[in-house]
C-alpha cells in the first residue's frame, strides 16, 4: 500500500500537552509575506504551505521579525514550531 499524497504543510506550535496550527498575519508594518501567529478565534483559518521550505521560511521570518521589533515572546517560538505534512486519505 502506498503512502497517501502530501497536499501541503502546516506549521504547528506545540508543547508537551498541546499542539496548535498557526496562521499567517498580514498587518501593516509586518513583512509582506506575513508573520505566523496563533488563532484569535476558532473561525480563523490556518495557513497551508505548498512546500516544507516555505513553511520553514515562515518560521524563520517570524523569529527574525520578533527579534527586530523587540517582542520575541509575542510570537510563536521557532523552537516550538513543527512542520507537519497534510495527506489526502482515501475514504
Amino acid at each position: 500500500m502506498r503512502k497517501p499524497k502530501v497536499v501541503g504543510f502546516l506549521v504547528v506550535d506545540s508543547c508537551e500537552e498541546w499542539a496548535l496550527p498557526l496562521r499567517l498575519v498580514h498587518d501593516e508594518g509586518m513583512p509582506e509575506s506575513g508573520i505566523l501567529s496563533w488563532q484569535d478565534t476558532s473561525r480563523d483559518a490556518v495557513s497551508l504551505f505548498q512546500t516544507r521550505a516555505s513553511a520553514r521560511a515562515a518560521i524563520q521570518r517570524t523569529h527574525h521579525w520578533g527579534l527586530a521589533v523587540g517582542a520575541p515572546g509575542m510570537w510563536p517560538s521557532r523552537l516550538g514550531c513543527k512542520v507537519v505534512p497534510v495527506r489526502v486519505v482515501p475514504a
